[in-house]
């Protein structure tokens, strides 16, 4: 058993594809993947169970978990960072909150000498979608305080200052001819999430100090979940 050095494990389910990855103390990293969102079918803890028999480490070996934290789906999101926070509670070890953002960024290929800021979009509704804009610095890519809810249809100027010049990453929901409309945007590619990627982002977290108290990791939403709007409905 290998259960030395600074061993971290990331949990990505953040959207329809999921996947756990763990990076070992000699800086390799093992993944596995799994389908995301299947009704009355768990594959989290199973791959995890795998992922853990493959890296021939115990969880009581981890340095630190990393979750991937959104935005994205709310099912998805909620067993990602209660079962990182389990995991937290139960080993003593470091909990690592991860914008999912970064995530996709740095799943998505991208050439490592680009110079133009990339923007993620995610949780597009109605009129609507979460808008992060990254610029990469010293080979690690920053947020930027512009991140947020942005108007889409029609685009409010601050949406359009914040996509100009930027590679827009967007998958098949991307609001029909937004890219007409934000005529500043270089490029539209479809994002990738890993969560290798997410155990990249979350060593360089962990050697900088930014964890995270279970008690405070919540997923991040964009608006209210509609679960939630429903369940008040009922409530009166």
């Amino acid at each position: 058993m290998t259960d030395r050095g600074r061993i971290l494990l990331a949990i990505e389910i953040s959207q329809r594809e999921g996947s756990v990855a763990i990076r070992r103390s000699d800086g390799s990293i093992l993944e596995e993947k799994f389908a995301c969102g299947q009704r009355g079918e768990d594959l989290l803890l199973p791959s995890m169970d795998t992922l853990f028999a493959r890296a021939e480490i115990s969880p009581a070996a981890l340095e630190a978990v990393a979750v991937s934290v959104g935005p994205g789906g709310f099912t998805g999101l909620r067993i990602a960072t209660s079962t990182a926070k389990g995991l937290a509670e139960g080993t003593g070890c470091q909990l690592i909150s991860v914008p999912s953002s970064l995530v996709a960024a740095e799943s998505t290929v991208i050439p490592e000498d680009h110079a133009h800021p990339v923007v993620v979009l995610t949780a597009a509704k109605s009129t609507t979608c979460w808008l992060s804009r990254l610029d990469r610095m010293d080979g690690c890519w920053i947020e930027s305080d512009l991140s947020g809810l942005h108007v889409i249809e029609p685009p409010a100027e601050k949406t359009i200052e914040l996509c100009k010049g930027a590679i827009l990453l967007a998958d098949r929901h991307l609001p029909e001819d937004l890219s007409s409309r934000l005529p500043g945007i270089r490029e539209i590619i479809e994002p990738r999430w890993t969560a290798a990627a997410c155990a990249r982002i979350g060593h360089l977290f962990l050697e900088a100090g930014r964890t995270t108290d279970p008690l405070h990791l919540e997923p991040l939403y964009p608006r209210e979940p509609e679960a939630v709007s429903l369940w008040k409905a009922r409530r009166g």
